[in-house]
């Protein structure tokens, strides 16, 4: 409507100008009104992208519609490897896959122990801040050990159980000599939707010149940028 009156006005005003004079002005009133009706079609273009209409047609609000794009362009994890639906531990294959593993030596006077839950915590995290990535040499892959997962692998253990947090200390050694062993799905009571499922590892350590199977779990991303982070570990006697 602005515009529309603005024209109105210069036809009026024609009489007291020259024609050349009106002509330019015109000319240069065009290139104005075309060039912000582009930036309006230039901001809604940028509009549409980061607000992608959903099925009934109202846009999206900012990241609204994005797991739909994961599930159809899921993370492609290194190796060809996917989820097994049949996924089982094989106490045979298990001790097959660690059989060569030189294990760490540790004596059981050495190991640190709490009594405050906080001080494990704090102990594990500045650990995992020491070591932020293992790789491990039986496939290259890369494991980061981040300060939310030191967290929760700490709170979920009791601050003076020696074997687990033998495997704390040696964290780093332990890991990257570990070896894969099959890609656990996501079970159904997996809240985090970033998750795939679970890289799961062995490797091996002697206490007190007694062996142990270490089980690694590592959290697998959807997003195909995302990175694979230590998940917690699991001791058992062989």
């Amino acid at each position: 409507m602005k515009i529309t009156a603005l024209f109105n006005s210069i036809r009026r005003a024609d009489r007291q100008y020259e024609e050349q004079f009106i002509d330019t002005f015109y000319e240069a009133l065009a290139e104005v009104v075309v060039e912000n009706c582009l930036g309006e079609i230039r901001n809604d273009a940028e509009f549409e992208s980061k607000h992608p209409r959903k099925e009934d047609g109202k846009f999206a609000k900012v990241g609204e519609g994005q797991e739909k794009i994961k599930e159809i362009n899921p993370y492609i994890p290194h190796f060809g490897r996917k989820p097994n639906p049949n996924f089982k531990y094989d106490d045979n294959k298990i001790k097959a896959l660690i059989s060569d593993i030189e294990p760490e030596n540790i004596n059981s006077n050495e190991i640190t122990v709490f009594k405050d839950p906080k001080k494990l915590e704090k102990w594990v995290i500045s650990i995992f801040k020491a070591n932020r990535t293992v790789k491990i040499k039986s496939d290259g892959e890369e494991i980061l050990l981040s300060r939310n997962s030191g967290q929760r692998a700490s709170r979920k253990q009791s601050p003076d159980d020696k074997e687990l947090n033998a495997v704390f200390g040696k964290i780093k050694s332990t890991l990257e000599k570990s070896k894969y062993y099959d890609f656990e799905p996501k079970d159904l009571e997996h809240k985090d939707k970033r998750i795939l499922g679970q890289y799961v590892y062995f490797s091996k350590i002697n206490i007190d010149n007694i062996p142990y199977q270490v089980r690694f779990k590592i959290d697998v991303p959807q997003d195909e940028d995302g990175q694979l982070v230590y998940a917690g570990h699991r001791l058992k006697q062989i």
